[in-house]
C-alpha cells in the first residue's frame, strides 16, 4: 500500500488528492490523515484501521483491492459509503485467484461470497437484524440462524463463548471437548440444551483435577466423529449430488502428546447428531479398511485442498472431507457390507461444481510427490498423526484421480439440473 500511495504522489503528481491511514503510521500522522481526508483530500488509502469506527458522512465510494476472507470484514468497508444518505457506489478489483473467481458472475458472487456460504457468518435468530433479506431488506445482511452460546453450568446467566455454529457442535462443542477461555481450560460437560441453545461447561479442574493434569502434561480431548452423504430420492449415494451430510459425535477421548506412547482415555460418549444441506462426491473402497490406503486418501484429499487454494484461491475450510474406515456396517435388512469410504462435501451448497478440479489435480500430483505429509496439515484434521503409516503416493494419485472423475459427474449433473 505505501508503494501505491508513493506511486500516486510522485508519478501522477496527487500529493494533494491523496492521503493514507494505517495502523503501522504514528497516531499523529494518522489523526492528520483523517482530519485531511474529512476535509479537502477526495482519497485515502488504507487497510482495516478504517473498517469501523470513524464516520465520515462525505464518503460516496469504496474500492476495494480484493475481497477481504471475512464477509463481515466486507460489509464494515462498505458502510463507510454514504452514512447520510447520499447515493454511493462500491467497486471490486479482483486483485487475486479467488477474488476473481467470486466476482465472475453476480449470482457466483451472492452464492460463494455475500450470503457467507464460505465464510458461516452468524447472528441470533432472535435479533431483528438477523431476518432474511426479503423480510427484511433495509436492515438485514446476515441471514437467520439459531445459534448456540457456551455457559457456566452452575451459572448459565455466565457466557464463555458466543455465536456458535450448529454444524461445528458435534466437532468442537460436543461433551468431552475442551476449549480455553481466560488463560484457563475448559470442558464441555454435557449436551446442548436445545430450548435454551445453550451448552454447559466447567473448569477442568472442576470437571476431573486428573484431567486437569493430563491436559497440563500434553495431552488434549478429541471428538471422534462419523460423517456420512445422504442422497436426494432417485440418486445414487455412492456416487455424487447435491443432498444431505450428517455429522454424529459419537464419544470423545483424551489423546496423549505425539512422545507419550499411551492409549488414549475415554472421556464422554454418547450420540450428537447435525444434518446440513450439502454438495457430497462419496469414493466407495472397501480397501480403505487398509490404514495405509486411508492414509494414501488423506494425503491426496490435503494435497488437492491446497492445490484448490493455490490454483484458485479456495479457502482451505471450503471443502470438508471424512474417510471412514469402519469396517462393517449393518443395514436396515440386517445385512452385513463394508462400509469403508472416503467422503468430500461442500455444506451449505455453493461453488463445489464450478472450481477448476481438473487445474487443482495436476498441482496436487506434484504436492504429492514433493512435500512431506506434515506440510499439508488441515484445519480440524487429525492427520496426520504418529500413530498413522506413512501413504502411497502410488495410491494417492489413485485416489486423486478417482476424486476427480466423481467431480466431473456432479459437475455434469448440477448442469443438466440448471439446464
Amino acid at each position: 500500500m505505501e508503494h501505491t500511495y508513493q506511486v500516486l504522489r510522485r508519478r501522477f503528481g496527487l500529493e494533494d488528492r491523496v492521503t493514507i491511514h494505517h495502523g503501522a503510521l504514528p497516531r499523529e500522522e494518522r489523526w492528520r490523515s483523517e482530519r485531511a481526508f474529512k476535509s479537502h483530500v477526495p482519497v485515502m488509502l488504507t487497510v482495516k484501521t478504517l473498517e469501523v469506527g470513524i464516520d465520515i458522512g462525505s464518503v460516496s465510494r469504496v474500492i476495494h483491492y480484493g475481497l477481504p476472507e471475512k464477509v463481515s470484514d466486507f460489509w464494515q468497508r462498505e458502510g463507510r459509503a454514504g452514512r447520510r444518505g447520499q447515493p454511493a457506489e462500491s467497486l471490486i478489483f479482483p486483485a487475486d485467484p479467488w477474488t476473481r473467481f467470486v466476482t465472475s458472475s453476480p449470482t457466483r458472487f451472492r452464492r460463494a461470497y455475500l450470503e457467507g456460504q464460505v465464510e458461516r457468518i452468524l447472528a441470533d435468530h432472535r435479533s431483528p437484524t438477523s431476518a432474511p433479506p426479503d423480510k427484511n431488506p433495509s436492515r438485514s445482511f446476515y441471514g437467520e440462524k439459531e445459534v448456540y452460546r457456551v455457559v457456566r453450568a452452575d451459572d448459565p446467566r455466565r457466557l464463555l463463548k458466543d455465536q456458535l455454529d450448529p454444524e461445528d457442535v458435534p466437532r468442537s462443542w460436543a461433551p468431552g471437548c475442551a476449549f480455553r477461555y481466560r488463560g484457563d481450560v475448559w470442558i464441555v460437560v454435557g449436551p446442548p440444551d436445545e430450548e435454551r441453545r445453550t451448552i454447559p461447561a466447567l473448569p477442568a479442574e472442576e470437571y476431573d483435577p486428573s484431567v486437569r493434569q493430563l491436559i497440563d502434561e500434553g495431552w488434549w480431548p478429541y471428538p471422534r466423529i462419523e460423517i456420512e452423504a445422504e442422497a436426494r430420492e432417485g440418486e445414487d449415494p455412492e456416487g455424487c449430488g447435491l443432498g444431505h451430510v450428517k455429522i454424529r459425535w459419537t464419544d470423545t477421548v483424551l489423546v496423549p502428546p505425539p512422545d507419550v506412547p499411551d492409549q488414549p482415555i475415554l472421556l464422554e460418549s454418547g450420540d450428537l447428531t447435525v444434518r446440513i444441506r450439502a454438495f457430497y462426491v462419496r469414493l466407495h473402497d472397501p480397501r480403505l479398511r487398509s490404514s495405509r490406503r486411508a492414509s494414501s486418501a488423506e494425503l491426496a484429499i490435503h494435497a488437492l485442498t491446497y492445490a484448490l487454494k493455490l490454483v484458485s484461491g479456495a479457502p482451505l475450510n471450503l471443502i470438508d472431507h471424512y474417510v471412514h474406515e469402519s469396517a462393517y456396517a449393518e443395514l436396515p435388512e440386517g445385512e452385513i457390507r463394508s462400509a469403508a469410504y472416503l467422503l468430500l462435501y461442500e455444506a451449505p451448497p455453493a461453488v463445489m461444481p464450478l472450481l477448476e478440479w481438473e487445474r487443482a489435480a495436476l498441482k496436487a500430483e506434484q504436492l504429492i510427490e514433493r512435500e512431506a505429509p506434515e506440510n499439508l496439515r488441515l484445519p480440524r484434521c487429525p492427520w496426520p498423526s504418529r500413530s498413522d503409516p506413512d501413504p502411497s503416493p502410488r495410491l494417492a494419485c489413485q485416489y486423486l484421480h478417482a476424486v476427480l472423475e466423481r467431480i466431473q459427474t456432479l459437475r455434469e449433473r448440477v448442469r443438466r439440473e440448471e439446464l
